[in-house]
């Protein structure tokens, strides 16, 4: 364990940076403070209108307030007390709470060096610090996106809009960049921010390298190996955030092959490219449909092999000079990369060896830190295993284009052949597959992009209308319903992976036209290079990350540069142009911005009132609330859970003789016998506190002090009392708040494992099965079935499996938050028939008939509340039986007809988000 890292450490570190550093400091600090946005007043004298209205400076306010009010709403947002998303919760703010929690950095482990930043919050006991450490990183890529796009305009015509203010706007704008600065704390915004700096130091350098004799001078050995010092440290740094960096180092690496070596070049990475990925079977972990035999695989290797000497040969001879001054910087980019990842990579093969005795990606890439394992070969001899991991075996994708995980069909989608993948574009716009603010990345860009192409600099007019065959194509292919089907029914006949070359011919056709038919000039040239970028870079996330929209940020990056360049060619005008034609060209800004404005005002105000609206922790804001006791008072039902699996349940005096300061309050909860009972300990000490008739103040002070314990000791339990049993979760947001949660947990959201290895048709055996695999809990989500939409809806199927084990006598129910649930179990005690525990248990999703005709989950629910106003009216709940209805009675009794029960029932018994069994 890296014991050494914390807050002394952390402040040692700052300083010796501050001091090797301190110049440049100081003159980021000058320039923060000097720097400004320069636009020329509005000239009401003058006879010219646009100098009156100077559009460039209004569209600067517009911009500039656009984007100061979306960042502060962010921030208001991510003052909160704990996470509120599900990668946050399970992961990007899990990790450094674990950490700081248990005080050590995992070994290098998995892709952690972005968890040693934002973990600096968690020093302090502040989990809202380490929220915004995080969240700094979406202002940070705003000043660069403007430095940036600044830098690359800088010297050009002039423009009626601010470009570089528009291209911030536009990144700050996509709603899935709202969702991850706001809500989910996920590590894109910083990946996004790392990146674009290594994109651009490459663009500049290609771009600017030939401008003239002065410039070219300083292009020295060692002024190159220090730029590709600086781009190989940022790449490495960028794949030790996230494993989907590998996209974005594969697309910089051919932009290298390709600008030094041109078509030869591209061609020779790509028949390399394909040669180690195949020859090392890397394709599968890149969710890639791979070739079906070892056999096959080996002569694709071979065929892809010799082909990258072919063109390695042929480069050769054809670029002699630059073929010899490339290979020098690409190698001196990989170095560079090596020496980055050498501490890394020897810490991980050691350790992969000790564990495995052998190496393997898969153990490189993710080491073996402290997690849980499941030995199956308790509950299986290992014939049986075999044959359960034969016929059970999973591919994440298969040769039709569909994949059996349910979680990543839901973004990737339900066509076959290869149509998921070139109707990519318009799924992803129009939502048709995952629909929800977290994916949203609004029309802009497939509105956009395609009508950019037809302002750019061609060599001929006529080039141009080959832009609008491409549109045209567009409409057919997904908006017009009958050329739409037809397109479609070709498509779904083709099968992977062989047509994954005719994905990538598509993916090529803009970089064959382009090339030759632009202009040359410094921006065509970079424009060209961000295509080509674009290019590989889209082509590998299709067909690898199940269109996960967040796998593929800095292409966003690349598609705004292209819609800035579309505003220039656009809106450009210089000194000596006509007034008719200055005229046409804010015409044309004109509507261009009037697209924008449409982008703006759907993103801008429902995000921003919607966003301050479920800002909540009003208290804890206002410093009303601690961190400690936050949880429990926004979630009062994550207190029984999570003292059951917090603190063990054999160490509950000790427990409450660290949590409970006053004697008085001990004796008191002695004499009751509930010790065990927190929700009642609970309302007793909040009871002492509301009491008005207590006059005892420092009663009133330990009770106040007691509580405070008792959360905070729940939330980080101490070795003495800390519970330490295994627990089998299904979903959930509960993970970040479970202690020790990186090796108690056995993880199965999608229900696959309980199916494959633990269900049986007696219930009364798969809870054999789990104690045979020491696991004490039983932690679901009622809505994991909720993201099915397989047509098999074999989700679904194996979650009703699982409901049925919750009717098992050998389950203790702890706690839930669902009525219903807990209705459909005590009429199972009673009548033992399952189809109506199920009809009243799965009230949170749609369940289907054995001939697939669906039972909408609102007819569940309601046959739930007509069973609880049956339960009332038959007078059958007591304080002994349903005792937990008896809070209804009341108010129903007030209401005249069965309707309006029913919609009172509607609005106040919840279908729940989860339940607790305890394995007796």
């Amino acid at each position: 364990m890296l014991w050494a890292y914390n807050i002394i450490s952390v402040g040692i570190i700052l300083i010796v940076f501050i001091i090797l550093s301190y110049k440049n400091l100081l003159s980021v600090l000058f320039w923060i403070f000097t720097y400004r946005i320069k636009c020329t007043k509005h000239n009401i004298y003058s006879k010219d209108f646009l100098e009156q209205l100077n559009p460039k400076l209004l569209s600067t306010e517009f911009f500039f307030i656009v984007i100061t009010l979306i960042l502060s709403i962010n921030l208001i947002s991510v003052f909160r007390p704990f996470p509120i998303g599900w990668d946050d919760l399970w992961a990007y703010m899990n990790y450094p709470h674990l950490m700081a929690n248990a005080w050590v950095i995992w070994e290098l482990w998995s892709m952690m060096s972005w968890q040693t930043f934002t973990w600096i919050g968690y020093m302090f006991n502040n989990p809202t610090l380490a929220f915004f450490l995080n969240n700094v990183w979406g202002f940070l890529s705003v000043i660069v996106i403007v430095l940036i796009i600044s830098e690359i305009f800088k010297n050009k015509k002039s423009t009626f809009v601010h470009l570089p203010l528009l291209a911030a706007t536009l990144f700050i704008l996509i709603p899935m960049v709202i969702f991850q600065q706001a809500k989910d704390m996920k590590l894109d915004p910083g990946l996004f921010f790392i990146s674009i700096i290594a994109l651009y130091m490459l663009f500049e350098f290609y771009t600017n390298y030939k401008k003239n004799k002065e410039e070219k001078k300083l292009l020295s050995k060692k002024w190159l190996l220090k730029l590709f010092l600086i781009i190989g440290l940022l790449l490495w740094f960028t794949f030790t955030i996230k494993f989907t960096s590998l996209l974005l180092i594969s697309a910089v690496l051919w932009i290298l092959f390709y600008t030094r070596l041109w078509i030869l070049g591209f061609l020779w990475y790509l028949s390399l490219y394909f040669a180690i990925f195949t020859a090392g079977w890397l394709w599968k972990m890149m969710n890639v449909v791979a070739l079906d035999t070892p056999e096959v695989k080996t002569n694709f290797s071979i065929i892809a092999v010799i082909i990258w000497i072919a063109f390695l040969i042929t480069a050769r001879v054809k670029t002699k000079k630059r073929f010899r001054k490339f290979i020098p910087r690409i190698w001196a980019l990989f170095v560079w990369i090596l020496i980055a990842i050498a501490p890394w990579w020897i810490s991980n093969i050691i350790s992969t060896i000790d564990s495995w005795n052998k190496i393997w990606i898969s153990a490189l890439i993710s080491w073996h830190a402290e997690r849980f394992t499941t030995d199956y070969s308790k509950i299986y001899s290992k014939i049986e295993l075999e044959t359960i991991e034969k016929s059970e075996w999973i591919q994440w994708l298969n040769s039709s284009g569909t994949t059996n995980n349910e979680d990543f069909w839901r973004y990737f989608g339900y066509e076959k052949g290869i149509n998921n993948y070139v109707k990519l574009p318009w799924n992803l716009t129009m939502q048709s597959n995952q629909g929800w603010e977290f994916t949203t990345i609004w029309f802009l860009f497939l509105a956009l992009l395609p009508t950019v192409f037809l302002f750019l600099p061609f060599r001929r007019k006529e080039y141009a209308l080959w832009i609008y065959g491409l549109i045209l194509f567009e409409v057919l292919l997904f908006v017009i319903p009958v050329s739409r089907d037809f397109f479609t029914n070709i498509m779904t006949s083709i099968s992977l992976p062989y047509w994954y070359i005719f994905i990538l011919l598509l993916a090529l056709v803009p970089l064959i036209f382009f090339i030759p038919t632009l202009q040359k000039n410094e921006l065509t040239k970079l424009f060209k290079i961000n295509l080509i970028f674009a290019i590989f870079y889209s082509f590998l996330w299709g067909i690898s990350a199940f269109w996960i929209v967040w796998y593929w940020i800095v292409m966003y990056f690349n598609f705004i540069l292209m819609i800035v360049f579309w505003a220039y060619y656009l809106g450009s005008y210089s000194a000596d142009d006509t007034s008719k034609k200055r005229e046409l060209r804010f015409f044309g800004t004109l509507v261009f911005f009037s697209i924008i404005a449409m982008y703006l005002f759907m993103s801008v105000f429902p995000h921003s009132f919607n966003n301050l609206k479920s800002a909540w922790y009003k208290d804890y804001k206002t410093w009303n609330t601690t961190v400690a006791e936050a949880p429990y008072l926004f979630h009062p039902e994550y207190l029984a859970i999570l003292y059951n699996l917090n603190i063990d349940p054999n160490k509950s005096d000790i427990f409450l003789k660290d949590s409970i300061i006053s004697d008085k309050i001990k004796k008191i909860i002695q004499n009751n016998k509930l010790q065990n009972n927190i929700v009642w300990i609970r309302q007793l000490l909040m009871q002492i506190l509301k009491d008005k008739n207590i006059k005892d103040i420092v009663l009133k002070k330990s009770a106040q002090t007691s509580l405070q314990n008792i959360y905070k000791n729940i939330s980080k339990p101490k070795p003495e009392y800390k519970n330490t049993a295994w627990i089998y979760r299904i979903g959930t947001f509960l993970k970040y708040h479970i202690s020790e949660n990186n090796k108690r947990l056995l993880e199965d959201s999608l229900v696959t494992i309980f199916d494959t290895y633990i269900y049986d048709t007696d219930v009364n055996i798969w809870v054999d099965r789990m104690k045979k695999l020491w696991i004490n809990y039983l932690l679901v989500d009622l809505n994991a079935a909720t993201i099915d939409k397989d047509p098999r809806h074999n989700l679904t199927k194996r979650y009703e499996k699982l409901l049925t084990t919750f009717t098992s006598n050998k389950l203790d129910l702890i706690e839930t938050d669902s009525v219903c649930l807990k209705v459909a179990l005590e009429e199972y005690k009673k009548n033992k028939n399952l189809k109506t525990y199920l009809d009243l248990a799965g009230v949170n999703y749609d369940g289907y008939t054995s001939n697939n005709k669906k039972i909408k989950r609102s007819l569940k629910q309601v046959a739930c509340y007509e069973q609880i106003l049956s339960l009332i009216e038959s007078k059958q709940v007591t304080q002994n039986s349903y005792s937990y209805l008896n809070i209804y009675i009341p108010h129903l009794a007030k209401l005249k007809n069965t309707q309006e029960k029913v919609m009172f029932l509607h609005k106040y018994v919840w279908h729940g988000f989860k339940v607790l069994f305890k394995i007796k």
